[in-house]
């Protein structure tokens, strides 16, 4: 192993791209921003670190707003983001190479690719105490199909096992959680792990 780069990250992980040249991840913007006569300040934006050369640079170093949940697509063609804009997160995806363009996925809480035409993502839904699953197809962003499932799962962090299952954190038996795979079209689930959070699968 050995040392690459310090820098001040944002909560989210980095994502490193799949050949293992390039690090994605978030932080602070190097631009002063001026809202106001009297407020200046940075905002998180999205850097990409070159491993070879040691370099990095702020992909989003124009924008004005802020970003997080940066992942690169499968192929590494894509990178997918969470920005707040028009004071609502969104995700985003934009294409190595042609950054100044973003294509708009629509409000969400996590994204995850499950393959390079196919893209989950979660959102709350605040009223009915539930979280709306959408499957995307990419790059036509098209939304496929879409499941609402209720209280007491949490989705703040979860795995997709394809077709039509997920992991996620369950709370109707142990208030502390624990991990379930959820059969979004038969309803079914099954305990897999008690007393554990954050599942990710290794790919």
């Amino acid at each position: 192993s050995k040392f690459l780069k310090k820098v001040d990250l944002d909560v989210t992980p980095p994502s490193i791209s799949p050949n293992n040249k390039t690090i994605a991840y978030i932080s602070k913007s190097e631009r002063v921003f001026k809202h106001s006569p009297y407020m200046k300040d940075t905002r998180r934006h999205i850097w990409l670190y070159d491993i070879d050369t040691n370099k990095a640079r702020d992909l989003t170093a124009e924008l004005n707003y802020e970003h997080s949940e940066v992942q690169w697509s499968p192929d590494g063609k894509y990178l997918s983001y969470h920005s707040m804009r028009d004071k609502e997160w969104r995700f985003y995806i934009i294409k190595i190479g042609n950054e100044n363009y973003a294509t708009d996925l629509g409000e969400g809480k996590k994204l995850l690719w499950l393959d390079n035409n196919s893209i989950i993502v979660s959102m709350d839904d605040s009223r009915t105490v539930s979280t709306i699953f959408r499957w995307i197809k990419w790059p036509n962003n098209q939304v496929v199909k879409t499941k609402k499932v209720t209280a007491p799962y949490s989705f703040s962090q979860f795995a997709v096992v394809p077709p039509n299952s997920i992991i996620c954190e369950d709370a109707t038996d142990n208030p502390d959680y624990d991990l379930t795979i959820l059969d979004l079209e038969r309803g079914e689930k099954n305990t897999i792990v008690t007393d554990a959070i954050l599942p990710v699968l290794a790919k």
